[in-house]
């Protein structure tokens, strides 16, 4: 009985592990990223992309790696660290990006300008600004998706859902 207790610890710690510091399902719940992701898609990201952070204070152990314009990451929401944002990453530090006002900016070093692919009525670094890369998560490697997508690049997954799920790389 306590072998089966204890494997079962250690299974469960295993996996807090995993989710906390490797890879991370993010189930998206608006169509903030149409086309590339719809409302209900699920996103991978991979946090050890960029390196190795101390899980939920944000702070990077080790970093060989920076985000890239266009890459998808997910972030934490200013103001709300609990609600996370998954955006492309439009400009990085010492580039230029523009705000919804019009205005134009130079991004410092740490500050990374993330957008929603669909602009209208989205959370973004256009209304809010630009974030710090310490909000930064991890960058969005796969998505588990409902709709049948037109690519061959696709890999099957069994599924109980009646109308099947597709994993598919995000490049």
């Amino acid at each position: 009985m306590w072998k089966r207790i204890r494997l079962l610890l250690w299974v469960a710690f295993a996996a807090f592990l995993m989710r906390a510091c490797v890879l991370e399902p993010v189930k998206l719940s608006d169509d903030s990223m149409m086309p590339t992701f719809a409302d209900g898609d699920v996103a991978f990201v991979s946090k050890l992309r960029y390196g190795i952070r101390v899980p939920g204070a944000g702070a990077m152990l080790l970093e060989w790696q920076e985000p890239r314009v266009g890459d998808l990451v997910v972030a934490a929401s200013v103001g709300d660290p609990a609600v996370t944002l998954l955006r492309r990453v439009a400009a990085v530090p010492g580039g230029n990006a523009r705000l919804e006002d019009g205005s134009q900016i130079t991004l410092r070093p740490g500050e990374y300008f993330l957008v929603a692919d669909k602009k209208e009525g989205t959370l973004d670094s256009r209304k809010i600004g630009p974030v710090l890369r310490r909000t930064i998560i991890g960058k969005v490697t796969h998505r588990w998706t409902a709709k049948t997508p037109s690519t061959s690049e696709q890999v099957r997954v069994d599924s109980s859902e009646p109308n099947g799920r597709t994993l598919l790389p995000v490049l």
